[in-house]
């Protein structure tokens, strides 16, 4: 069989088992649907299925690897003179402009996940340090250092979780919701937050006090 053809059979094949795992999952709920269940309907062996997934979560999970990727790719390529933090905004507004493009099944998936306590546990365990290693990296290299001996990178990558988690649940409670929008006021708000905990609070509270004779 000619590569080609044959990459496009694997392409369908994931993109069947992806589908049916997804409507299973919505059916019956993850914990209740096996692999051997979701292999049956797609007419494949569970072979077959861990040749493409390594877990069950893995299927609900599909395509972080590009997005890591993606995010990275945005980040580092952005203008030097763009901080950091700027420089992971923009990566994550692509990832929401993703996110928005397919809105249908970024919905269905974000929904799963928020049904199913169980992968809780797999989000902190196997997503997230994936996420946070991917934008530390990122961060670094911009800032031309090693996150080995320098902190900065971690702790911005965490910034970048945090709003990321933010606007996914804003997603899964509003599927209507203007991703590019969220975004871009939660990082603002971020802004807001840091520059007012940047004041000294004998400020702050002089610049909340009225001033005498104020109406």
């Amino acid at each position: 069989m000619d590569g080609g053809l044959r990459e496009q059979k694997k392409a369908r094949t994931r993109e069947r088992l992806v589908k049916i795992a997804l409507s299973l999952f919505e059916e019956r709920g993850f914990d209740e649907v096996t692999v051997e269940e979701i292999a049956d309907a797609a007419m494949v062996s569970p072979r077959t299925f861990y040749r493409y997934f390594g877990t069950k979560e893995a299927v609900l999970y599909d395509g972080q690897d590009d997005q890591l990727a993606l995010l990275h790719d945005v980040i580092t390529s952005q203008p030097p003179e763009e901080p950091p933090l700027a420089a992971i905004r923009a990566g994550v507004l692509v990832l929401a402009r993703q996110a928005a493009a397919t809105a249908e099944l970024s919905l269905r998936r974000a929904r799963i996940t928020g049904s199913t306590s169980s992968l809780g546990e797999y989000q902190r365990t196997a997503l997230a340090p994936r996420w946070e290693d991917a934008l530390t990296r990122a961060v670094a290299e911009r800032l031309g250092v090693d996150p080995a001996t320098d902190v900065r990178p971690l702790l911005l990558a965490g910034i970048g979780l945090t709003v990321m988690g933010a606007v996914h649940e804003t997603f899964r409670r509003d599927g209507t919701a203007d991703l590019e929008g969220v975004v871009l006021a939660r990082f603002a708000d971020l802004t807001d937050l840091v520059a007012e905990q940047s004041i000294a609070p004998h400020a702050r509270q002089a610049a909340t006090e009225p001033r005498a004779g104020a109406r």
